[in-house]
């Protein structure tokens, strides 16, 4: 085990040699100073972890070198243990004030000063090991986040390069005059399916990133996660209702349930003006169904269908894109005033 490193200062030599002889007989590396002018350079030169300070000292005295030494950052993480004759409550809460971690009374016993050091030593070894912890995980998230960036710049390349180059291609023939007026029909077809298809490998690579926390902790408090961070102030107020739900085992089925419930909730939220929206998750065996409530002021549903069909409005038909993707069944129930209710059912075994 690596040695722990004690700085005492006091401008008695028979107290700093008193201590000294203590401390080294438990091991601990000792470093003795009388002059308070001197402890910020020892602690940005050495590898001290604790200092035991006295605070009567003639040229600079014990507060105003624990307020130097909180006032640096090199050194302000270093616990100071005031060693004092002074013990009334004035001189103890100006000490606590500055930053002191705890005081020692002169004369001490033995016991109680071994007791002090070792308490406040594992305390610095916790804050330290915790603050190395933060660290591990700040990189690791960083290195996370650059994987994942590399992947998604990975397989939008292979996945959309092609279809761009071809598209670059057609658009430079058409600027410069080389495609003629009979070709003109078959390039713009051409060109409409490259799009077609990029768009349809766009949703492909938006489907297939997985939410950290979805990947950590599953599907039901990735979902309770969402609910809670869609309405932090409980307007409109989401339930969550995932009693006895088991969730299934396809990492794909799992991520496209969750963009489903973020769908419905995101439509809830700009069109529904709900008080109250609820979820329930439901199974079966191998069917999954996923019951949606709101108190809104809900919407034709003729009217709706008939826009579906001139023109696809986005959430509904997202909606019914990502359940059709899992040959699933989705209802709709819903009239001016009277909120909406869908019902979603997924075979998760013919989805398979």
């Amino acid at each position: 085990m690596e040695q722990l490193n004690i700085l005492v200062v006091d401008d008695s030599m028979p107290n700093l040699m008193l201590l000294k002889d203590i401390l080294s007989g438990y091991n601990f590396g000792v470093t003795a100073e009388s002059d308070g002018e001197n402890v910020l350079g020892i602690l940005k030169a050495g590898n001290i972890d604790l200092v035991l300070l006295d605070i009567m000292m003639p040229k600079v005295d014990g507060f105003e070198v624990c307020r130097r030494i909180k006032a640096d950052p090199d050194t302000k993480d270093i616990p100071v243990i005031f060693l004092t004759a002074k013990v009334d409550e004035a001189s103890l809460l100006k000490g606590f004030e500055l930053g002191g971690v705890d005081y020692i009374k002169k004369p001490f016993l033995i016991s109680e000063l071994m007791a002090r050091v070792k308490t406040h030593l594992r305390l610095r070894q916790a804050e330290t090991q915790l603050k190395d912890f933060n660290r591990q995980i700040l990189t690791a998230v960083v290195q996370t986040e650059e994987r994942e960036r590399a992947r998604f710049a990975k397989d939008v390349h292979d996945g959309l390069g092609a279809f761009f180059s071809s598209l670059n291609t057609y658009l430079s023939l058409l600027s410069h005059n080389k495609v003629s007026p009979e070709e003109l029909p078959a390039v713009y077809l051409e060109m409409k399916e490259l799009i077609d298809e990029a768009v349809k490998e766009s949703k492909n690579i938006s489907n297939n990133l997985m939410p950290d926390m979805l990947q950590n902790f599953g599907l039901v408090a990735s979902v309770s996660s969402l609910c809670k961070k869609l309405s932090p102030a409980g307007m409109p107020e989401i339930v969550c209702i995932t009693d006895d739900f088991t969730e299934p085992q396809s990492a794909e089925c799992k991520i496209a349930i969750f963009r489903i419930v973020n769908e419905l909730l995101n439509n809830a939220l700009r069109h529904s003006e709900a008080k109250k929206v609820t979820l329930t998750f439901s199974r079966k065996e191998n069917l999954i169904c996923i019951n949606y409530t709101d108190d809104g002021k809900g919407f034709d549903m003729e009217e709706v269908q008939r826009r579906i069909k001139d023109k696809p409005c986005s959430g509904i038909t997202n909606l019914y894109g990502r359940v059709s993707g899992l040959n699933g069944r989705v209802d709709i129930v819903s009239s001016p005033g009277n909120g909406v209710k869908i019902n979603i059912s997924i075979d998760t075994k013919a989805g398979q």
